[in-house]
């Protein structure tokens, strides 16, 4: 009967998570993936959906420099959000003591952005969204880099 009743509660848990959207103004989470270096790493996911967002609203990925955090996109990009109607995605590596853009880890970057798109589509209800990727410093490094293996990599993005 413990059984049951602890199946029930985690498959009406996980229903309610999947169905909620990602909610207007600044918010964040916690997302744990599948890292082919190691697997105890997770992301620190910053979001920033401004009050005009909709259907046809794009998404725009955000990748910080050396040093800086997910969480910057709410000091710099809101005002471009704003006006583009967009939702901003903010990723920070969060066990890792280095930065998402360093080089080694870019090489399953295109995997992983594959899954964080994925997973925004499931909470958003949609089948796919217009994609942006911008980045700072050592972020724009990183947008290059993925840019150039995304070119060998076919990972349905429609940047």
């Amino acid at each position: 009967m413990k059984k049951l009743i602890i199946f029930q509660l985690l498959l009406c848990s996980s229903w309610f998570c999947l169905g909620q959207s990602i909610p207007y103004g600044q918010s964040n989470e916690v997302l744990y993936f599948d890292f082919p270096i190691n697997s105890n790493l997770y992301w620190s996911v910053c979001y920033y959906k401004p009050i005009n967002y909709n259907d046809s609203s794009e998404l725009i990925f955000y990748f910080h420099g050396q040093g800086g955090s997910g969480s910057d996109i709410y000091s710099l990009l809101t005002d471009i959000a704003d006006r583009r109607g967009a939702m901003l995605v903010g990723p920070t590596s969060g066990t890792a003591p280095w930065s998402i853009a360093r080089v080694s880890d870019t090489t399953w970057l295109p995997t992983t952005l594959k899954k964080l798109y994925k997973h925004i589509l499931s909470r958003e209800n949609k089948t796919f969204i217009n994609t942006r990727i911008v980045g700072f410093s050592a972020g724009g490094q990183c947008v290059t880099r993925y840019m150039l293996i995304r070119q060998g990599i076919n990972d349905s993005i429609p940047i």
